[in-house]
């Protein structure tokens, strides 16, 4: 299931949040009712969703730090409140 929604990567933020509240919310409302056997496979769709989120999270967290939008936006604030300061 993780390299499922890891292949998905290339799809928007959109569709790949629906996959995720899917892949996450259909086991937790199937695990009541459906038969015993099927509860492996639901618990692996939970957990390969849960990892393919948390995957897709550390991606998005990388490639910010790696792009330097971070670095950019902590020394623009940086320059606003020295600016703010001097102005006092």
């Amino acid at each position: 299931m993780a390299l499922f929604f890891w292949l998905m990567i290339s799809l928007s933020v959109r569709t790949r949040a629906i996959l995720a509240v899917l892949g996450i919310s259909v086991p937790l409302g199937l695990i009541s009712v459906a038969p015993g056997g099927l509860h492996a496979i639901l618990d692996g769709i939970f957990l390969g969703s849960v990892v393919a989120v948390v995957l897709w999270g550390v991606r998005a967290v990388f490639n910010c730090l790696s792009s330097g939008q971070v670095l950019k936006r902590f020394s623009s604030n940086v320059d606003a409140r020295k600016t703010s300061a001097a102005a006092l």
